[in-house]
């Protein structure tokens, strides 16, 4: 089989084991192999990701990575092909953020990393960095290492590390569990948690801020869940001390995406007034709604469908019709592990063909309202907000996406998401008739992020 092809065999799941191995190997050995590659990888992101903007559908970025057996040591790792050009993992993936300047990887032998926005093959890699630099470094597994020079320790595996000198601080995902951390005062190993450490010499402190470590000094172990530290010197300790400080330790990217905040499968109209409370689709009249008129949900049973511009089949001279969510970012702060940054809304848009005086406009905003810290008041007072709009076609057999970002202030607690339909066209009232001929709304979801944080020391 022609290397060509045997790439493309790869990239569709097509190779046995045994062929997998094959062009590890020639990779390995072959530049020319290797700029093959990326080629062809390249031309299959693109293809993939036209035909998922043509069809509407989402571009999956799941990595799919086997547990590690350390004992047969497999050099090569797959994962799904689309994610970040199509990679093959050799050991593991990994790539460090904010780009320049790079760190010191000194290479030897056996995976692939990213950093320059280059991706290199490389072995298994010291990592250094001078003090007052500091990294990113994140794992094809979801496991994020936030680095804080000086920084002194190797990347060997999918889930070890080794640091002999340095503080990080390290989120593990569910599925990731078994990340380990290997120093010269003992070993840490994570059960699906957020955690620091900080070595120096023959001093190592381990704090867990969620979940759970274990610290192995010297054949003893410790283990430590919640909010624990740990002091270890010359492999002796006095014990786990309750408590730990998050701000004491770098802190990796973070982000958060809802799932089902903008899925209308149950079929009722929405509460009719404005939202007193988070968590609840409130606003004027509307209702969830399974396929209809031609138009099909675009994920699930049903979509939300824009009725009139008024919270009652009533007159009134608005020209949108709108509903709420509330978010309490308190809710967020415990998923993030941290104060969420920024919000991206997504949203997906449809409305039936209609007639040339049918309305096209749909509205979207993210906002934050004057008020109490503590609990939930509707005010008309808007402190800031993002907002933008879609004018839509007229073909209901594909849905539109739009998205609406907005920076998060650290004093804000409750943000309020609106989405509309808009007689930018035609402003009838609502005594008149129906006042949209057919608009609807689906798959809206927020993606919370947070950005590499620098101890606080």
């Amino acid at each position: 089989m022609k290397l060509t092809d045997t790439i493309n065999a790869y990239l569709d799941g097509r190779l046995t084991a045994d062929e997998v191995r094959a062009l590890e190997a020639e990779l390995l050995s072959s530049s020319e192999a290797r700029a093959r590659y990326w080629e062809i990888a390249g031309t299959h992101a693109s293809l993939e990701r036209h035909f998922h903007e043509n069809s509407g559908s989402e571009l999956s970025d799941t990595l799919v990575f086997p547990a590690l057996d350390r004992q047969k040591k497999s050099a090569l790792w797959t994962f799904a092909p689309m994610a970040a050009a199509a990679a093959i993992v050799l050991g593991f993936f990994a790539f460090f953020k904010p780009a320049p300047p790079a760190p010191n990887l000194v290479q030897s032998g056996g995976f692939i990393a990213r950093w320059d926005d280059d991706w290199r093959f490389l072995q298994a890699s010291e990592l250094k960095l001078a003090a007052g630099e500091s990294r990113e470094l994140v794992f094809v597994n979801g496991v994020r290492v936030a680095l804080e020079g000086p920084i002194d320790g190797n990347l060997v595996a999918p889930d070890l590390m080794t640091l002999a000198t340095g503080r990080i601080g390290v989120h593990v995902p569910p599925g990731a569990e078994g990340f380990t951390v290997d120093t010269p005062a003992g070993q840490v190993v994570d059960f699906g948690t957020r955690f620091g450490i900080d070595v120096a010499g023959n001093k190592l402190r381990a704090e867990v801020f969620e979940g759970r470590i274990d610290v192995n000094v010297a054949g003893e172990n410790y283990r430590m869940e919640g909010q624990a530290s740990l002091e270890v010197v010359d492999q002796q300790s006095s014990g786990i001390a309750a408590g730990s400080n998050a701000q004491a330790y770098p802190m990796p990217t973070a982000e958060f995406r809802t799932t089902g905040f903008g899925q209308f499968n149950s079929p009722g109209y929405l509460v009719k007034h404005h939202p007193t409370q988070p968590d609840q689709w409130a606003g004027d009249y509307s209702r969830a709604t399974a396929a209809i008129d031609g138009v099909q949900p675009r994920t699930g049973a049903g979509m939300l469908q824009f009725l009139s511009t008024t919270q009652e089949a009533g007159s009134h001279e608005k020209i949108g019709s709108q509903v709420w969510r509330v978010v309490d970012l308190e809710e967020i702060r415990a998923e993030l592990g941290r104060r969420a940054e920024r919000v991206r809304l997504t949203a997906w848009c449809n409305r039936v063909e209609g007639t040339a005086d049918s309305d096209t406009k749909f509205m979207f905003e993210l906002a934050g309202q004057a008020g109490s810290q503590q609990e939930f008041r509707w005010s008309p007072d808007v402190v800031l907000r993002s907002q933008t709009d879609l004018l839509t076609d007229a073909d209901p057999t594909t849905w539109e996406k739009v998205t609406v970002e907005l920076q998060i202030p650290s004093s804000l607690r409750f943000l309020v998401v609106m989405a509309s339909a808009q007689e930018n066209v035609s402003n009838q009232l609502p005594a008149e008739g129906q006042e949209f001929d057919g608009h609807f709304v689906d798959d809206i979801e927020l993606e919370f992020s947070a950005g590499l944080r620098a101890s606080q020391k």
